[in-house]
């Protein structure tokens, strides 16, 4: 039985299709009721896929304030959403979902009505999956019909299904005021909302009355074979007495993060404990599911899981997070793979007897083979799945190096389960799919950190005006609070105003540090010569500039980690400056409200025109031409 899966990224590294099996969660955590089959078995193949003559259902739900639509008015745009049986409403944006009456199938699972809310992400840039009105499914129906509801015109008797929907984010759309490249990041650019429809909170119903062309909206239809294993992996989590330990991987766009989404929704969702949680191990720092921007992440992920496509903006309990500081690898590659054999030993620590899920990067050549048969043989997986959507996915199968056995503290000798399943073989037709690639995701990723001022279950704020037009903090360095600065991979003797120049409009990662570090003073600087061994990572910073003549630096920091970055005012700190790319708009805005300052003001900016081939080395390859060979 086919069934809808969140959202597919074409331009995310590591997105495809998606499948689902069954959930089951009482009232105090997610409140589901199970898959589809579990309940609906006589319901025919179009009706569960969500067809509908040549399209979908979801486009012909046509929005009439007052009728099926109603707004409560709040001033955050909160609306009441009315479904009759059988019908699917697709919603995108950001959003927090509240099943006040019946139930919905999300990604084939059934949810119940409940006061709990569930936040979904429908970014346009990826496939979103329509939420299909169902029925209450248990003995004695309740309803969760807020009281507001009182003063509109709607009666709950004439709908299966009512929803609640509410803002998950406050400020979020602001980002085109920083970044014009993001303005249908979330709300589609041809999005014409009905009469009385509330135009503000960042998310809208899209059908064929609202969108001049649908098809810029993927719906995302499921693979057999990607039902099928996820149905074998659920039913495996929930009966093995050991540790479950699944890897997935495949090629750039194959849909390794769409299936792990997917995964873990299903897993999370799949019985009554509402304390039930996994560890996800995040080491793709370009399309991380749970890190910050360019960082590696060891996570624990519970029932109050964040659906869809969040970008990174979903909040996890971090366990272990380590600064990589590139979006590739292969930039790093001894220090990326030092980084990821030690978030793999903190994982073996933990001990943990449930599922674990692995995240890698789509590099499945050269180098990469290598750095994925050591990853995969640390992790000892239980399951591999590989996502076959290329001839290049046959060959990285063949050059893997997977032992026949592992063992186990929690587990004796066991041979892993190798999954082969399809991955995306589509092309997209939305014009922002192909005007999104993965470094615009990347950059607003790096946005979205720098500019969140508040993060919690119930709402995440940002304020996306410029940091150039904020005071940054003034941290002094050698005997102030930094301790040390490294430059990663870079062992030439500089001059101050050379190394200043290296910090200037750099984004850098801030280390908190026990103990002593040894250095070696390079001018005014305290350079690192062997780190500290208690190193921990604590945020991203910006450095706007440095004042080499009174040893102080003047740095951006996330509002949202400021105050516990300044609470410790006796910690020692280290300035770490990696490759991580430093958003323009943010020291230059668009506006052009920096162009009265003289560029000698400007410490931060360089006027200087670079020529064709300036600061590039071209290695040329030892080819014989004709005249050259041997005759």
């Amino acid at each position: 039985m086919s069934t809808f899966g969140p959202g597919y990224d074409q331009n995310d590294d590591d997105s495809s299709d998606s499948s689902s099996v069954s959930a089951t969660l009482n009232d105090e955590a997610l409140p589901s009721a199970g898959s589809d089959s579990e309940y609906i078995e006589d319901e025919d193949h179009d009706e569960d896929t969500g067809e509908f003559g040549n399209g979908y259902k979801w486009e012909t739900f046509k929005v009439v304030s007052g009728a099926n639509y109603f707004p409560l008015n709040d001033g955050v745009g909160t609306v009441l959403i009315g479904l009759k049986q059988g019908q699917e409403v697709m919603i995108s944006g950001s959003y927090r979902l509240q099943i006040a009456k019946g139930g919905i199938k999300y990604n084939g699972v059934h949810y119940n009505a409940s006061w709990r809310n569930i936040s979904i992400w429908h970014p346009t840039c990826s496939s979103m999956s329509p939420i299909m009105s169902s029925f209450y499914a248990d003995w004695d129906e309740r309803t969760f019909i807020p009281v507001e509801a009182s003063r509109t015109s709607l009666k709950h008797e004439n709908f299966e299904c009512i929803l609640k929907v509410s803002s998950r984010c406050s400020g979020l759309l602001d980002i085109v005021e920083l970044n014009s490249t993001f303005k249908d990041l979330w709300i589609p650019q041809d999005y014409r909302p009905e009469q009385g429809v509330y135009t503000k909170p960042p998310f809208c119903v899209v059908n064929k009355d609202t969108l001049r062309d649908t098809t810029s909206i993927a719906a995302l239809k499921i693979s057999e074979s990607w039902h099928k294993s996820i149905s074998e992996l659920t039913l495996f989590h929930k009966n093995s007495p050991h540790d479950m330990r699944v890897v997935v991987l495949g090629g750039k766009n194959s849909g390794k993060s769409t299936f792990l989404r997917l995964l873990a929704q299903t897993l999370l969702h799949a019985d009554n404990q509402e304390d039930e949680f996994l560890y996800f191990l995040d080491i793709d720092p370009g399309q991380a599911e749970f890190s910050r921007p360019d960082c590696i992440s060891l996570s624990k992920v519970g029932s109050n899981l964040e659906l869809g496509n969040h970008l990174g903006q979903a909040e996890v309990e971090q366990v272990r997070e380590y600064y990589v500081g590139t979006s590739s690898p292969h930039v790093f590659p001894t220090k990326y793979l030092s980084d990821v054999s030690r978030l793999v030993e903190s994982f073996n620590e933990e001990n943990f007897m449930g599922t674990a899920l692995l995240n890698v990067p789509g590099w499945i050549k050269g180098f990469g083979v290598q750095i994925m048969n050591d990853v995969i043989n640390r992790f000892k997986p239980t399951h591999v799945v590989f996502i076959d959507s290329n001839s290049r996915s046959e060959a990285f199968i063949n050059e893997l190096q997977i032992k026949p056995t592992f063992s186990t503290p929690q587990r004796e000798e066991y041979e892993p389960c190798i999954h082969k399943i399809d991955g995306y073989h589509g092309s997209p037709t939305s014009g922002i799919h192909s005007r999104l690639h993965a470094s615009h995701l990347r950059l607003f990723r790096l946005l979205a950190h720098f500019h969140k001022t508040e993060n919690t279950r119930s709402l995440i704020n940002y304020d996306f005006t410029p940091l150039i037009r904020k005071a940054p903090l003034q941290v002094s360095f050698g005997p102030g609070p930094v301790k040390a600065f490294d430059i990663v991979d870079f062992n030439d003797t500089v001059s101050d105003d050379g190394f200043k120049d290296i910090l200037d409009g750099s984004v850098v990662g801030v280390f908190r540090f026990e103990g002593e570090c040894e250095t070696h003073q390079g001018g005014k600087f305290p350079i690192l010569k062997q780190g500290a061994s208690s190193e921990s990572f604590v945020s991203l910073g910006l450095i706007h500039s440095v004042n080499t003549k009174e040893s102080y630096i003047n740095i951006y920091i996330p509002e949202s980690t400021t105050r516990s970055v300044c609470s410790r005012k006796n910690s020692k700190w280290l300035i770490r400056r990696c490759k991580t790319a430093t958003p323009l708009c943010e020291l230059f805005p668009s506006n052009k409200e920096l162009s009265v300052f003289r560029s000698s003001e400007l410490p931060f900016l360089s006027f200087h025109k670079q020529a064709k081939y300036e600061f590039i080395w071209k290695v040329r390859r030892n080819i014989l031409r004709r005249g050259h060979q041997n005759r």
